[in-house]
């Protein structure tokens, strides 16, 4: 435990100093003292020419022998734990290295006061989010005051074009590679995080029960992708793809939407979402690893040795060879319309066929930019990647450094995606989110379509969703929409945590002495003393036309407005 008291203290010594001693460095934390930190040039570079890299990874300036002799360089152990990623394919040993590594403490010049960063925002003393690094190929300018996309004189969103989430990747981890610096890459796939894995409630950990170790991170990231996305035995799958032509035989089942006795019903096709995807090709051309790879080792639950066979993970036990293959749908819901793209088309399609819509022709013009009717994971829309993580990174300032700020913050972050999608809702007359927006309502649809009983859908009472039946689209917008705001669409369900929560939570403790809050069931007692007449805590929340009644009744302090100045505020003893 020698360096630990120091590293608790803050206490810093560089790697060559600390002499029998375990430090704690943060790699973010480079403003501090910029000498900590080392330009690295990357010749071949796509998003950059060159980062600043902590010299505790990549070492100390080589012409420097006293640089040296304090950052001699590292072994670097990449340990990240597999998950289904919001906006990539997955995030494991390339997107650990390839984001984590980028130091949110480093600006542009080396004044310690200096906030004006290279890769994070805001622009305050502690950024939050590595929101400048390229996430798409398309990335929007950012205002630095009000957070929001900018416009040029004709309106038109300011757009850079980027070598996307790939180049970020690849260029920080040649930066690191072309030090001479060892990568071992640990990657926990004990329990794969599916779905996904910020919001606690909706994570679903897979126990999948192996740990899988490279020094190719690139080899490490194509095998474990290739196993989330195949369900299908190598038989089954190799006969799909000479039959159908298909570009791969690393398959999975998915779910396609199709018009029944007018009803959307779920059925089982299959899908190939690695042939959609280009990390793992563009870092292998970039000299960074390589996509093929073999397997060594032993499945300790039953003493049996595990191979590959022709990129397959297998089982060897007695002279027999068993396939060894997931169960489980992979995907994560931020990025649907990616990693189950036949689901979502086809739910969009039969939508379109029965209620005379055009979502599909919607998603192809918001996202297939090559015309090719594939929406690939380089085709991410207008840019909104960066502008949404600018918008949240903006909330967790607000949760760090205001006073019941968490509260705020989570009433801005939830209505700021729904305020933003629509023109009409708000003053600037921004629709960035649009397509953002438009994705998470079919994700809703998918979700509604795997309840386990069946409901009758809310404007179309001749359907049905649930149990592989797809509600319409107008229902899971409703349905969505409420949701985001209020946290349900019935008062019973209103949710504390919601944008309508954390305003009723603040106007409790600040204005009311917390008097619900500081029991259970805070909203519906509530609910129950204005129905007995007591007087409503003194707050307005304007909401758009439509969203302001639950089975036909007012929802209190709420009020239905059209004016885009109004929409989504709430006023009290402030204005939010």
């Amino acid at each position: 435990m020698n360096g630990y008291e120091e590293s608790c203290k803050g206490i810093y010594l560089s790697p060559g100093e600390a002499i029998n001693k375990m430090m704690i460095y943060d790699i973010n934390q480079l403003q501090i003292d910029r000498s900590r930190g080392r330009t690295i040039d990357i010749p071949d570079g796509q998003n950059y020419s060159e980062i600043v890299l902590h010299k505790v990874i990549v070492g100390g300036n080589s012409s420097d022998l006293e640089d040296i002799k304090l950052y001699p360089g590292c072994v670097l152990i990449n340990v990240p734990t597999m998950k289904l990623h919001a906006q990539d394919l997955i995030t494991n040993a390339l997107k650990n290295l390839g984001l984590g590594l980028y130091p949110l403490q480093c600006a542009v010049t080396e004044n310690p006061s200096d906030t004006n960063w290279l890769y994070g925002s805001q622009n305050t003393k502690i950024p939050s989010y590595r929101s400048l690094v390229p996430h798409s190929p398309l990335i929007m300018k950012i205002d630095g005051n009000t957070h929001l996309p900018m416009r040029d004189k004709y309106g038109r969103y300011i757009i850079k074009r980027t070598a996307g989430f790939s180049g970020t990747q690849c260029d920080i981890i040649k930066a690191v590679q072309s030090q001479g610096i060892l990568i071992v890459n640990i990657s926990d796939n004990i329990n794969i995080v599916n779905v996904v894995h910020a919001v606690p409630t909706e994570a679903q950990p897979i126990p999948e029960g192996f740990i899988w170790a490279s020094l190719d991170c690139v080899a490490l990231d194509t095998f474990c992708a290739r196993y989330c996305f195949n369900t299908l035995p190598m038989l089954e799958s190799k006969k799909l793809k000479k039959e159908y032509h298909f570009p791969t035989e690393f398959i999975h089942d998915v779910p396609i939407a199709k018009i029944k006795k007018q009803q959307i019903v779920s059925t089982l096709w299959v899908d190939f979402p690695l042939f959609r995807y280009y990390l793992y090709n563009d870092a292998e051309k970039r000299g960074i690893g390589s996509c093929s790879y073999y397997i060594k080792g032993v499945d300790l639950t039953n003493n049996t040795k595990l191979a590959s066979y022709h990129g397959h993970l297998i089982s060897l036990s007695n002279n027999n060879m068993n396939e060894v293959l997931t169960k489980t749908l992979y995907y994560n819901s931020n990025s649907i319309l990616h990693s189950l793209q036949p689901t979502i088309l086809s739910y969009a399609k039969s939508n379109d066929t029965l209620f005379h819509s055009n979502l599909y022709k919607e998603l192809l013009a918001g996202f297939d930019e090559n015309h090719d009717g594939i929406i690939d994971y380089n085709e991410r829309g207008t840019g909104f990647e960066n502008s949404l993580i600018e918008v949240i990174s903006n909330t967790s300032d607000i949760s760090a450094f205001e006073k019941y700020g968490d509260l705020k913050a989570t009433y801005l972050r939830s209505l700021l995606w729904l305020k933003y999608s629509n023109s009409k809702w708000n003053a600037d007359v921004h629709d960035f989110l649009k397509m953002k927006i438009l994705t998470m309502q079919l994700y809703e649809a998918f979700k509604l379509s795997n309840n386990k009983e069946l409901n009758h859908d809310l404007f179309f009472h001749n359907m049905v969703y649930g149990k592989g039946y797809w509600p319409s689209f107008k229902t899971a917008e409703y349905i969505y929409n409420m949701s985001t705001i209020y946290g349900g669409t019935t008062t019973e369900t209103i949710s504390e945590y919601s944008a309508y929560g954390s305003i009723f939570k603040y106007c409790d403790i600040v204005l009311n002495n917390s008097h619900y809050t500081s029991s259970t069931n805070a909203l519906l007692n509530y609910f129950n003393d204005l129905k007995s007449g007591i007087k409503p805590l003194p707050f307005t929340f304007y909401i758009p036309i439509g969203f302001g009644k639950m089975n036909r009744k007012p929802i209190p302090n709420t009020v239905e407005t059209n004016d885009p100045k109004l929409i989504f505020t709430t006023e009290f003893n402030e204005i939010w």
